[in-house]
């Protein structure tokens, strides 16, 4: 989940800070630009220093990213772009619908 947060929160051209400010005025002021940090390194770190991340925590964010929560707890292949059913950032789609864009399916010409 933590490399989907970051991968969102970069896609949407938002600091951590400003992240922060979003979950802040969603009302989750916890969402501190110090705990972000620390759930995003849950993706970069071997140590035990990750913050989990509550349910309401997670809703927060996956409103402030303007994604469907599943999205961010998702195994990596699941999460779909918004020609298979979900909602990537603009300008990034899947690596299947991509590939249906520039190979034909059979049948088709």
């Amino acid at each position: 989940m933590a490399g989907r947060i970051r991968f969102y929160r970069r896609a949407r051209e938002l600091t951590v800070q400003g992240l922060a400010r979003e979950c802040t005025r969603l009302g989750m002021p916890e969402l501190t630009e110090a705990s972000l940090w620390n759930i995003e390194r849950r993706a970069t770190s071997s140590t035990r220093r990750h913050r989990r991340v509550s349910v309401e925590e997670l809703l927060v964010l996956a409103r402030a990213l303007q994604v469907p929560p599943l999205v961010l707890v998702s195994a990596p292949s699941a999460a779909r772009c918004g020609r298979c059913a979900n909602t990537p950032p603009a300008g990034y789609t899947c690596n299947a619908c991509y590939r249906a864009t520039v190979t034909p399916e059979k049948g088709q010409s």
